[in-house]
């Protein structure tokens, strides 16, 4: 494990930002809230002026360097909220979705926040379905899933959950 190194937050001299992931001012240190993505933010003051920053790209813009147009701040282990420098790269969107994808975050299927049926109710709705059925037809296996006829149609034309079989 590496010596954490403190450097000045610029425009905001009263605060600093480690290579572990940590923000102080003088010798406290600033705790830190989750955005609505999961990803750990820090409010800094300047006189009557306050504003918040997502750590990792603090963290990222003082120990890496500015980060390039086009570019991400990408978490190389997956963590959101690992935030030390030697976990941090800049990279494109692309290799960011790359990322995700090999870490299991991309938020496909049922990792994704608003999914309404598993990866096994998808492929039990398409291998049942059938168009106009009384028994297995859209408004049927909506209502036995809990869902929208309309989430039906989209599962069996393939317009979601296309990386189910």
């Amino acid at each position: 494990m590496t010596e954490e190194q403190w450097r000045r937050v610029s425009d905001w001299p009263d605060y600093e930002v480690s290579s572990h992931g940590r923000v102080r001012r003088g010798s406290h240190i600033k705790s830190h809230y989750f955005d609505r993505k999961g990803y750990p933010k820090v409010k800094l003051w300047n006189r009557q002026v306050s504003k918040g920053f997502l750590i990792h790209r603090l963290v990222a813009i003082h120990f890496i360097g500015p980060i390039p147009d086009g570019h991400i701040c990408r978490h190389l282990d997956g963590d959101k909220t690992n935030g030390r420098v030697g976990n941090l790269a800049y990279g494109t969107p692309t290799q960011n979705e790359a990322d995700k994808k090999l870490h299991g975050t991309d938020g496909t299927g049922e990792r994704h926040p608003a999914a309404k049926l598993t990866e096994a109710q998808v492929i039990e709705i398409r291998s049942m379905f059938k168009p106009h059925s009384r028994e297995f037809g859209g408004v049927v296996l909506a209502k036995r899933y809990g869902v929208t006829q309309a989430l039906i149609s989209a599962i069996v034309c393939r317009r979601i959950w296309k990386h189910v079989a």
